[in-house]
């Protein structure tokens, strides 16, 4: 296999006597022995900026022929991809004008992949800080003791750190901002895995000790304003981690809504971050969560104020998209149609409701604080029984089977629909990102609310109540 390379590039680019050109793309060729899929993808991994501005690559389909050989071409920058086969993921690293020879059995892809040719270096260290990290999964890391965590990821982060110094000794042109960092990745991620393990480890073993009262002295060593780790995901995540700590100790006493939770997020932010794409980045998800998790279908004050203090256009740009795919949701819009089906598989329509106030809870039986509110939702449709009004519930479980199980195991009362999943016509249409979601909609087929208060509290029953006076 060492020179399949020649041989496919041969093929190519030789023709007539021409002097074979160098590719401008990337190349990648090789041989997935066993192969019963016909194909493989490759998708670039976007930054942290890409991703808060909605950037996403292309997904490059790469063809294997019957002889379990294949060689394409692919357009993008150079970095990080995911090779997706079958149920296998793994990274590679690419680079234009590069070629990156790949070979694995199908049938055990993980234990027999290889890499040679251009990219082959890069690659493996790729795939070895991968493998690193895989070895110590959260149910290993979180169930060990104090000592023996800090431990365990003081010597993870040596490990890669390692990893770092061999490649850059086997291979020292290369890009050298990559390396760094890569470094800074080893260095934040371990604060990032020292913050989950305070918040998560009794998830995995309930019987450990309380925290040292040292143990949070790391969290001065983290650098709030580091403009070099500016691009590295673990460094984003471990100042969000520090953030959510920090806003943890005065939710309960201070902050009861979501809005006042941003408000505060918003503060924090200030008196922390003093460069100004780090303040750009963090406003940025702030309202995104403010828009998608609290639902906003319209700019209050709250997001008029975080725009005001993000600099960076495309950024600003991506929170007007979030609000953009809401519009049709806006108060005073018809609701959006939809067909379900009932328990006895009988299929339903929204605009089959027209003339009753409609109260909808999109839920699912996976959902606990669906749950929580179930007694609540109960308790309102029976006040409201003789009205013109219909509590509807709107199950987006991934199977049927289970829905109808629960309704009839839990002997569930009231309008039961049933949509299959995220991706149905009902949760796009209603953009549903998280439940349980309420919606409120009036006797015209017209939205009130897109995202109504929960039945456990007065405000739902009150706004139902106001529209059926006969002035509303």
């Amino acid at each position: 296999m060492k020179n399949l390379w020649f041989a496919l590039i041969a093929v190519l680019l030789i023709s007539c006597g021409e002097k074979p050109k160098i590719s401008e793309n990337i190349m990648v060729g090789g041989e997935i022995r066993n192969d019963e899929i016909g194909y493989f993808t490759l998708e670039k991994t976007p930054t942290p900026y890409e991703v808060a501005i909605g950037k996403t690559y292309p997904i490059d389909t790469v063809k294997i022929d019957t002889s379990w050989l294949f060689v394409q071409e692919i357009v993008g920058p150079k970095g990080v991809y995911n090779l997706t086969y079958g149920d296998e993921h793994f990274q590679v690293y690419l680079e234009p004008t590069k070629k990156l020879n790949i070979n694995f059995d199908g049938t055990d892809v993980l234990n027999t992949t290889e890499f040679s040719s251009d990219s082959k270096k890069p690659t493996r260290y790729v795939v070895k800080i991968s493998k690193g990290k895989q070895k110590t999964p959260p149910s290993t890391l979180f169930a060990l003791s104090e000592e023996d965590f800090l431990f365990s990821v003081d010597s993870m982060r040596k490990s890669f750190d390692t990893a770092i110094v061999e490649f850059i000794t086997d291979k020292p042109r290369f890009d050298k901002q990559f390396l760094k960092e890569e470094s800074l990745s080893h260095l934040y991620g371990t604060y990032v895995q020292m913050l989950n393990y305070a918040r998560i480890r009794h998830h995995y073993n309930d019987t450990l000790e309380d925290l040292s009262e040292g143990y949070f002295d790391f969290k001065k060593e983290i650098n709030l304003n580091d403009t070099n780790a500016i691009n590295v995901s673990n460094y984003l995540m471990a100042i969000q981690l520090l953030m959510e700590d920090d806003l943890e100790e005065i939710a309960i006493q201070e902050i009861t809504t979501f809005e006042q939770y941003t408000a505060a997020k918003f503060q924090w932010i200030d008196s922390n971050l003093r460069v100004q794409e780090l303040r750009d980045y963090f406003y940025t998800s702030a309202l995104k969560n403010y828009v998608k998790y609290d639902f906003h279908a319209e700019p209050d004050s709250i997001i008029q104020l975080g725009l005001t203090q993000i600099n960076d256009s495309a950024l600003a740009a991506s929170i007007t998209s979030e609000l953009d795919t809401r519009a049709h949701l806006a108060a005073g819009k018809p609701a959006p149609n939809f067909t379900a089906i009932d328990t006895a598989g009988k299929e339903h329509q929204l605009s089959d409701l027209k003339g009753k106030v409609v109260y909808i809870d999109f839920w699912a039986t996976w959902c606990g604080p669906c749950k929580q509110e179930a007694p609540y939702l109960d308790k309102l449709r029976k006040s409201m029984d003789g009205e013109n009004v219909v509590v509807l519930s709107v199950s987006i479980d991934d199977y049927r089977g289970e829905w109808q199980k629960y309704i009839f195991e839990k002997e569930v009362e009231g309008d039961q629909w049933y949509v299959k999943g995220w991706k149905s016509d009902a949760a796009q249409q209603y953009v549903i990102k998280s439940i349980p979601r309420f919606v409120l909609i009036d006797q015209q087929g017209i939205i009130v609310e897109a995202n109504a208060s929960r039945p456990s509290t007065k405000a739902a029953k009150e706004a139902i109540e106001q529209l059926l006076e006969p002035n509303a």
